[in-house]
């Protein structure tokens, strides 16, 4: 009598059948499957955050804070001019939307920035200003602090650029990026220069904290303190001559990118992202 222990088939060991045809069909699916294809393209940068509290979290605006300006030219269409940023003293200017577009190809957090072109024939018209969308009223103009943030870049080694702020469309302070050197301004036209050197080429995040209970600002660069308790100046918004802007023509409180009004500034590209300016009462 046979024994049927895997057997069967005229003694054919079934076990051994089962295994032989499980090799050809693997032998067939990978000479099917082909050569493996190429990489694919890498997906876009994430968002990185916007800028919070210098010192403390530059993640996040506190929820307690009063957003005073918070704008990251994602929502823009690439090409035209932001709405609500234009030149300072004189928003209808004729040629000047054509030269703030907003780009893809630069930009801190995904996906958009704005470019600024500073040209020789705008720095013809005075002082070059190119100014935020406005912001609300102050809960308070005499305490709490106001934080602003913004990130920015600048082309080129040989030109200057900087950030202002203005309330109630008086100067309070002003950061410049010039000659690979950073300076704090104590007047409108007086400065110290720090020993922090910027590079050209690449994002720098420059914050600053603005004290109302003692008129006071503190300078930070990229998440580090810099200088701190600069004293405050309180400049009219003003040409270079000293005449004062119309204020029918100029918003009162925003922050400003200036071009200098000197051949530093001329025919040179700067791009900003994230600006926020927001109150806090502490």
């Amino acid at each position: 009598m046979q024994s049927n222990n895997n057997k069967s088939l005229g003694g054919v060991d079934m076990k051994k059948v089962l295994v032989m045809v499980m090799a050809v069909l693997m032998a067939v699916s990978f000479i099917s499957c082909g050569t493996k294809g190429d990489t694919g393209a890498t997906g876009p940068t994430g968002f990185n955050g916007d800028p919070g509290i210098p010192g403390t979290n530059f993640g996040e605006i506190p929820t307690s804070a009063t957003i005073l300006l918070n704008y990251n030219f994602d929502a823009d269409i690439v090409g035209n001019t932001p709405t609500g940023w234009h030149y300072a003293y004189n928003p209808t200017f004729s040629g000047y939307p054509a030269y703030t577009p907003t780009v893809n190809n630069l930009f801190v957090s995904y996906d958009k920035a704005l470019k600024i072109n500073f040209l020789d024939f705008m720095l013809l018209d005075d002082r070059v200003i190119i100014q935020s969308p406005t912001l609300q009223t102050l809960p308070s103009t005499t305490e709490g602090k106001i934080y602003a943030n913004l990130d920015i870049y600048l082309n080129d080694n040989n030109k200057s650029s900087g950030i202002v702020l203005y309330l109630n469309q008086f100067e309070k302070l002003r950061v410049d990026f010039t000659n690979t050197l950073i300076n704090i301004y104590t007047d409108k036209d007086t400065y110290f220069t720090v020993a922090k050197k910027y590079d050209s080429g690449q994002w720098y995040k420059i914050s600053v904290v603005y004290n109302l209970n003692n008129l006071l600002y503190t300078v930070f660069v990229n998440n580090n303190v810099i200088v701190e308790n600069v004293p405050s100046y309180n400049i009219p918004e003003q040409k270079t001559n000293g005449t004062l802007i119309d204020s029918t023509s100029s918003n009162k409180s925003f922050i400003g990118i200036i071009g200098s009004y000197s051949s530093e500034a001329r025919n040179t590209s700067l791009y900003i992202d994230n600006a926020q300016v927001y109150y806090l009462n502490n």
